[in-house]
């Protein structure tokens, strides 16, 4: 059994709650943008099927409005991980992992 310790901001690391804790934290993300996206334990990801530039309008106003909102809960979005980009032509889908 680990000993007791303060924490003063974020999710407890290695807990059973944290991923729960985590997903109420980020709950209303999904809110913000009109992309498709999907939340699971410390991964969120955003995407859209893009077939014009009005598709790639919505998409970047996703990503800006996601932005926004890690800046007023200040929630970081890890930049290292925020490079995913897969092209599908059969599917033609475009996702970036956020």
């Amino acid at each position: 059994m680990s000993n007791w310790k303060h924490v003063i901001i974020g999710v407890p690391q290695g807990s059973i709650l944290g991923p729960i804790l985590f997903l109420l934290f980020i709950n209303d993300l999904t809110d913000e943008v009109c992309s498709a996206a999907k939340l699971f334990a410390d991964d969120s990801r955003l995407y859209r099927t893009i077939r014009s530039q009005k598709d790639c309008k919505l998409l970047q106003d996703d990503l800006n409005s996601l932005s926004a909102w890690s800046k007023q809960w200040l929630m970081k979005f890890n930049e290292d991980k925020c490079v995913v980009l897969k092209i599908c032509a059969v599917h033609r889908w475009i996702t970036f992992t956020l």
